[in-house]
């Protein structure tokens, strides 16, 4: 209520990542590991509330996973223990392609509904637990009763600069896609994924304060 949204202007994928030598050879297997109590999997999350955390909390109800979930203080420091093997598994955006690119974690699956450019070898999570969907967004705003015409100029700027062929280039190198939405599908799009991780918060019974 604070704000008047303008526009979505980009999306990306979660990539789901395994330490270098988990003992599983494809997405298939690494499912069927998280499901095994008995693997005792240590699933990392940026902590409680970030996209790390919810995107792998709508990942295990819907996969029926029972990984030990270990959480961190941000991206960093779980990436950190990733590389050294101390954690299993993470689910991470696009800073976790450098791990990915030295060797020192692999790429099991992306959250998108379809396989990702930046990994065209990587498979999309659905392919192996249905229904699975989940992106990273980024959208801009301006302050509540922004008047329409404002609204207007303001969102023609938008689609401009991002038909430009060098932000689209910044946009390739960052792992981003370009995701726009007019204001009006942007507040239909804000409605939707609010629904989708109240369900997960309320589900999971999520607090902030864990």
């Amino acid at each position: 209520k604070d704000f008047t949204p303008l526009g979505l202007v980009a999306g990306t994928p979660i990539l789901i990542v395994a330490r270098k030598d988990f003992p599983a050879a494809n997405l298939k297997e690494f499912v069927a590991k998280l499901m095994d109590p008995a693997a005792k999997v240590k699933q990392a999350h940026a902590g409680v509330g970030s996209v790390s955390f919810t995107t792998c909390s709508l990942f295990n109800s819907l996969a029926g996973a029972t990984p030990t979930r270990v959480t961190y203080r941000g991206t960093g420091p779980a990436l950190n223990d990733l590389a050294a093997g101390i954690v299993d598994a993470y689910f991470g955006d696009p800073a976790t392609l450098g791990l990915i690119r030295s060797g020192k974690a692999r790429a099991m699956a992306v959250t998108s509904p379809e396989r990702w450019p930046v990994l065209p070898d990587t498979p999309a999570i659905a392919e192996a637990v249905k229904g699975y969907e989940a992106e990273n967004w980024y959208g801009l705003a301006a302050p509540a009763g922004t008047p329409k015409p404002i609204v207007d100029r303001l969102y023609a700027a938008i689609s401009k600069v991002l038909a430009e062929p060098d932000v689209k280039k910044k946009y390739d190198e960052s792992g981003l896609t370009p995701a726009l939405l007019p204001p009006a599908e942007y507040v239909a799009f804000l409605q939707r994924d609010s629904v989708t991780w109240g369900d997960v918060v309320r589900k999971g019974n999520i607090k902030i304060d864990e």
